[in-house]
């Protein structure tokens, strides 16, 4: 098992939503020499800043979380700039630590990244067969090729290497802005709200019948720590909860939560997408010797009570 604690760990996208519970799993597990690269100070997508900034780092672990991303209608009008940014940062970062004498890499990738008519549950071996598709697209192909370019940067160096693939991450910290927000996170505000301004009624996209796995951002966190540790070749692992729940099942943990009591329109002039979204998980459990342990509804909960004492508060 590679040891982390006496180790130099880069982790790019430190102060964002999964890099900083990464950070704070890595300083749980006793490692205190974490370097965190940002825009100022090391331009990802910037070549010269990349190698200029890894020679003074020279970090020995490298653990690649930074990610150009965001909501679906984020995603679907910015597809072209987020498949080039996503793409251009692996490139860079993944090139530079071959030949700067970086031990190890991890990428976290995404479980989006499977083809559009993958059946669920998605296995590894079937992230080839096919494309992605939909408003993601775009993002999608730029972490699946990251793991192309981490294949080709380890075979002309000694460097080891792990690809994750989380399905969709919630939790404290998650971005709440509008058109950056996935859907627990936007659920979580339109609940709260409707909560505290006496609402009777709150509208969901669709029928609410679709499927999709979540998972909480500090089980995510782990996972890549034990990733890191553990895993030394890029073949992609997922991680996740491997059980699905309904949108509707989730509005209604969200609404408990934020204790509004009032009803769902549901909006069937909207999409649902696809009909149900879930990652098998047995080469995680094999692999890491782990599975993520905080459940939907306490993970909801908690998130709930971040927005309403915290986030609120500062707005």
């Amino acid at each position: 098992m590679r040891e982390l604690q006496s180790a130099c760990v880069a982790v790019t996208g430190g102060r964002g939503f999964v890099g900083s519970a990464v950070v704070r799993t890595l300083r749980a597990r006793g490692c205190g020499n974490i370097v965190q690269p940002t825009r100022s100070n090391c331009d990802l997508l910037d070549r010269d800043a990349v190698a200029s900034w890894m020679h003074s780092a020279q970090p020995d672990i490298v653990v690649h979380c930074a990610a150009a991303t965001g909501g679906i209608a984020w995603n679907a009008a910015n597809g072209l700039a987020a498949f080039r940014d996503n793409m251009v940062m692996s490139l860079n970062l993944f090139e530079s630590a071959a030949s700067s004498g970086v031990s190890h890499v991890t990428h976290v990738s995404t479980s989006i990244a499977y083809p559009a008519d993958a059946r669920p549950p998605f296995a590894e071996g079937t992230l080839w067969n096919g494309r992605p598709g939909g408003p993601t697209a775009g993002y999608a192909h730029a972490k699946r090729l990251g793991q192309v370019v981490l294949e080709l940067a380890q075979q002309n160096s000694t460097m080891t290497a792990a690809v994750v693939m989380p399905a969709n991450v919630y939790g404290v910290g998650a971005r709440m802005e509008s058109e950056r927000a996935n859907v627990v996170a936007a659920m979580v505000h339109r609940f709260v709200e409707a909560s505290l301004h006496g609402l009777e009624r709150v509208s969901c996209w669709g029928t609410g019948t679709p499927q999709r796995e979540f998972i909480h951002v500090d089980d995510v966190a782990e996972g890549i720590v034990l990733a890191t540790e553990r895993i030394d070749m890029p073949d992609p692992i997922n991680l996740g909860t491997g059980v699905p729940c309904s949108i509707r099942e989730l509005a209604e943990l969200v609404a408990e939560a934020a204790e509004w009591k009032g009803e769902i329109d549901w909006d069937t002039s909207k999409p649902d997408g696809v009909p149900r979204v879930c990652c098998d998980v047995q080469r995680m459990k094999a692999a890491l010797g782990w599975s993520p342990e905080i459940q939907l509804a306490d993970g909801v909960r908690s998130m709930v009570q971040w927005y309403q004492h915290e986030v609120r508060e500062r707005t």
